[in-house]
């Protein structure tokens, strides 16, 4: 009876040690070890077309599983799917510059992280981008007129190439019209006719170059037609 009480009280003490280290940060490595490992996977990376290359950011790994990323792998795929070599990427930053890509062509992009662990899965899929193609304008401006508004906005970088034309996108309660106007003219103040009266309209603007369309603009303040 007395050795029984004696084998409990002794893993009493153990428990009551090993409670004790873990308050103290002294739990053997082996607990811990479990959490350590290869980061998660990047998100939400995103290219920027310019002549012959294009930026992209992406946010970091949400779980880094104990250990800092030291570097980026990048892989870009054309538009037959056909992926480039991978470029390794020494840094913390989280934007890079990829080069030597082809102009009037589109491409998306992954991105995966490394720390001392090892290779996080690669992300998703970036949107595509063509190369060369503008810069997305800025957000237009609206004056209504009689069936009809004047539509402004600023030129954005044509990345190489001028920006030849755009496309003036008109909504009606935060629908698509059917009807997209096209300007092919670089001026960026135009008159978008054939509109319904005393309704409620947005816009948006599409910039052309010769080696393609940009992503279309936010769109405009609501306006109410005349």
């Amino acid at each position: 009876m007395r050795a029984a009480r004696r084998r409990a009280g002794g893993r009493g003490v153990v428990l009551v040690a090993l409670a004790q280290l873990s308050l103290l940060g002294g739990v053997p490595a082996s607990v811990g070890a479990a959490t350590k490992g290869p980061p998660s996977s990047p998100r939400s990376v995103r290219p920027f077309p310019g002549d012959g290359r294009a930026t992209l950011k992406w946010h970091p790994p949400d779980h880094l599983n104990g250990y800092p990323v030291t570097q980026w792998k990048i892989i870009a795929y054309n538009n037959r799917e056909t992926p480039l070599p991978t470029r390794i990427f020494i840094s913390t930053a989280t934007t890079y510059k990829y080069p030597g890509l082809s102009n009037s062509r589109e491409y998306t992009f992954t991105v995966a992280a490394k720390n001392r662990k090892g290779w996080s899965p690669a992300s998703a899929r970036s949107d595509p981008v063509t190369i060369g193609a503008p810069a997305r304008p800025g957000t237009p401006k609206a004056v209504p007129s009689l069936g009809a508004a004047k539509v402004t906005w600023r030129t954005p970088a044509g990345n190489g190439a001028f920006v030849k034309a755009y496309i003036v996108t008109p909504y009606v309660d935060g629908k698509k019209q059917a009807k997209a106007h096209v300007f092919n003219s670089p001026k960026t103040k135009q008159l978008v006719t054939g509109l319904r009266r005393h309704r409620r309209y947005t816009f948006t603007v599409t910039a052309r170059n010769n080696r393609g369309k940009s992503k279309p603009s936010n769109p405009s303040a609501a306006i109410i037609t005349k």
